[in-house]
């Protein structure tokens, strides 16, 4: 059974094409879903809605089983983490903790002892007496976190939270946060433009596009199974080689490569193949679908290296492993092929979304 959801739920500013357009979306009880999306695509309104903040044009939200759309946030029960943390700047960490519960009348001594619960789970402990002015960004980013948390509530929002850390500090606190809300087991929805933290930290992730939901499942079904273009362009990096249909091949500018599935012959199409899932040759192997072409640049990135080479269907990044330094072994110019297993291309109509 579902804990929150969505029905038809849909928000219009002004006569612009509406913000959210009649979305439907069920989240179960404790589960971590991200809403992933670019900027513009209805997210963080979804979210806004979720949390009482602003009212839906049309649709209804439904959290326990009770419709709570027309509810005022102080009764709603969420926690909500804003993406600039809203810290009050004249309270100390303690107060700015301790805020929600002292406007639900909790009394002083169980805000004392639930305020020291929240900073002990989000390893502040010892920091009641500092000013926001005080913190480190991931300091801040922690009091936040506890001030939604202290109020024990049923849905957890987070609102591109982490945007504001740098890379390191946010990795990090994308593992605590995903530790805390198994822990805690809570309902949480998590609006992000990151494909890496909606993938490392959530059960499921909805992609949204203007509006809607484009397609909702697993890390895994998203990236391996793409229901559209946009997912397989948004969701992990991808190649994408302009061909035409030929039953189960695809022709791409002259090289006829297999398909996994069969396709309407003649049809213009475009073959997605991930960087990772492809390899550079310098002759063709049997078991592979493969494409000639030469070495336009070798692009040293750490772990990996890409290897750019033009085709006749378009420029292809290669990426490979730089343990065992096989990439060096190509030069710029030098004629090879791009091969990779029919399996792991996805073909989609030219131009679709």
């Amino acid at each position: 059974m579902s804990h929150v959801r969505l029905e038809g739920l849909s928000k219009r500013f002004g006569t612009n094409p509406p913000a959210v357009d009649a979305m439907s979306l069920e989240v179960p009880k404790g589960e971590f879903l991200a809403l992933l999306g670019p900027s513009g695509c209805g997210k963080t309104t979804c979210l806004r809605m979720l949390a009482g903040l602003i009212e839906p044009t049309g649709g209804r939200i439904v959290v326990n089983g009770a419709d709570v759309t027309t509810l005022p946030p102080y009764r709603r029960n969420m926690g909500f983490v804003f993406q600039n943390y809203a810290l009050f700047p004249h309270m100390d960490v303690a107060a700015n903790v301790a805020f929600g519960l002292e406007m639900r009348r909790v009394s002083r001594s169980e805000r004392a002892s639930r305020v020291a619960e929240a900073l002990r789970l989000v390893r502040l402990a010892g920091y009641e007496q500092r000013r926001p002015r005080e913190l480190s960004g991931g300091q801040q980013q922690r009091v936040a976190l506890a001030r939604a948390l202290v109020v024990q509530p049923d849905v957890l929002l987070l609102d591109e939270s982490l945007s504001n850390l740098d890379a390191k500090l946010r990795e990090e606190m994308r593992r605590e946060i995903r530790d805390i809300q198994r822990k805690l087991d809570i309902t949480t929805i998590f609006v992000t433009h990151d494909q890496v933290e909606a993938l490392s930290m959530c059960d499921r992730v909805a992609v949204m596009e203007r509006g809607r939901v484009a397609q909702v499942g697993s890390p895994e079904d998203l990236y391996e199974r793409p229901a559209s273009r946009f997912v397989a362009g948004f969701v992990g990096r991808a190649n994408w080689l302009a061909g035409t249909a030929a039953d189960a091949a695809v022709d791409l500018g002259g090289t006829r490569v297999a398909a996994a599935h069969d396709l309407a012959a003649g049809a213009a199409v475009e073959v997605m193949v991930r960087p990772h899932r492809m390899r550079v040759a310098r002759a063709p192997e049997p078991g592979f679908a493969g494409l000639a072409g030469r070495v336009g640049a070798l692009v040293y990135v750490g772990d990996v290296a890409q290897v750019e080479v033009e085709t006749a269907a378009g420029r292809v990044s290669v990426e490979c492993a730089t343990d065992g330094r096989d990439w060096r072994r190509f030069a710029e110019g030098e004629p090879v092929v791009v091969q990779w297993r029919p399996e792991d291309g996805r073909v989609f109509a030219a131009g679709a979304a």
